[in-house]
């Protein structure tokens, strides 16, 4: 702890942020929104990149007609079969993009194809951000490329299930709002949550319904063996049919790498997966199965932040000011988040999507400090 700071008090770094928030319980709700939106949760990645990225639509002249969109960075549009066993159904569009190979000095080494994860993130929007950062890691020998898979950002058809944003909206505040577990030590919470999951899966049916019902055929040709296949055929036309594919996948990305090393075992080059997604249990094991699994070192992660934030010191980490030892400070989070289910502060969202983005960022180290922050203020409020 800093000499002159007393036992509880705002860091300097921290105190405009925190007065601003104090004035208000609006305010923790516009902290907690940008830190759970900023986070990438790829499956709210159903969106338009090209706003974000300046494309204009080309004119096609081949196979892909690259646009320079920015420097160094390169996007275009590829016709692929909508089902790769059925030529008579037709086409549909992928938007593509790569960040060019950056080193002069040294003989380029082809294409790495990258996933970013989701279901649901766009890879054009991807390395648009973070191609200048894995180019670097591969030396710059390498263009690094992606595809908004089939349904999703800027490939056509998307996956639009409702007319508009308002339509869209209106149906997630009429079947959303998420589940109140709590700790389900009793039966009445046991009976209540049970409910409440029924209600939930009714209200995806629906969904899916809808889906089904604007978009058609398309729904039918959404799996990851299509997107594999894509990225096949993608990779022919870019490096050649027999050139050997290489690949970067991250989270749901390592799927998309497991099923290619199993569907085009003559194709693979050099694959690299992170944040790895079981494959057998994806493809054989419903979600509520395996689900759980992904949370077995949850524990050790916290642990690892708590610590962390200790050793960072407040200035660094805010939390820090509120418990001399990991051990202190461990406990009073819990005890917050705890009370928030008795407790919750009266604004949306609710107690289970603060601790969602508090929890989430276990998983994106670069997230912790917007989490030390979240915790901090939620601490204060209480």
């Amino acid at each position: 702890m800093a000499p002159d700071m007393e036992k509880g008090a705002v860091p300097e770094s921290h105190l405009s942020l925190y007065l601003i928030v104090k004035r208000t319980l609006f305010g923790a709700l516009t902290i907690f929104a940008l830190l759970y939106y900023t986070v990438p949760h790829f499956p709210t990645s159903l969106r338009h990149c090209s706003s974000y990225l300046g494309w204009r639509l080309p004119t096609p002249k081949g196979p892909i007609d690259w646009n320079e969109c920015d420097n160094d960075y390169e996007c275009g549009f590829l016709q692929v079969p909508l089902d790769y066993h059925d030529n008579s159904k037709g086409n549909i569009t992928l938007a593509v993009g790569r960040y060019l190979a950056t080193n002069k000095r040294e003989k380029r080494l082809g294409s790495i194809f990258v996933n970013p994860g989701g279901p649901g993130g766009s890879g054009v929007a991807f390395i648009k951000r973070a191609g200048p950062q894995l180019s670097e890691i591969f030396d710059g020998r390498y263009d690094i490329v992606s595809w908004d898979p089939r349904g999703l950002g800027d490939s056509s058809p998307r996956l639009d299930c409702f007319p508009d944003k308002h339509t869209q909206d209106i149906f997630s505040l009429e079947h959303g709002g998420g589940f109140q577990v709590g700790n389900l030590s009793t039966t009445s919470a046991q009976e209540s949550f049970r409910a409440q999951l029924h209600k939930f899966q009714a209200e995806n049916r629906l969904a899916a319904e809808l889906c089904e019902e604007r978009v058609g055929e398309l729904v039918k040709h959404l799996s990851t063996s299509a997107v594999v296949r894509d990225l096949e055929y993608f990779s022919s036309v870019l490096e050649g049919k027999d050139t050997p594919v290489n690949y970067a996948g991250f989270s749901y990305g390592t799927i998309i790498g497991a099923y290619f090393v199993n569907m085009f075992p003559d194709r693979v080059g050099r694959i690299l997966i992170d944040g790895v997604v079981e494959p057998y249990s994806w493809a054989n094991e419903p979600e509520f199965v395996w689900g759980p699994r992904a949370f077995q070192d949850a524990e050790k992660a916290f642990d690892f932040f708590v610590n962390g934030c200790i050793e960072a010191g407040p200035e660094r980490c805010p939390l820090a000011v509120h418990g001399k030892t990991a051990q202190q400070l461990d406990k009073q989070i819990r005890d917050t988040l705890n009370d928030l289910v008795v407790r919750p502060l009266p604004f949306f969202p609710s107690c289970i999507d603060l601790v969602a983005g508090t929890v989430s960022p276990h998983f994106l180290p670069p997230y912790s400090p917007e989490m030390a922050l979240l915790c901090f203020l939620l601490i204060k409020l209480r």
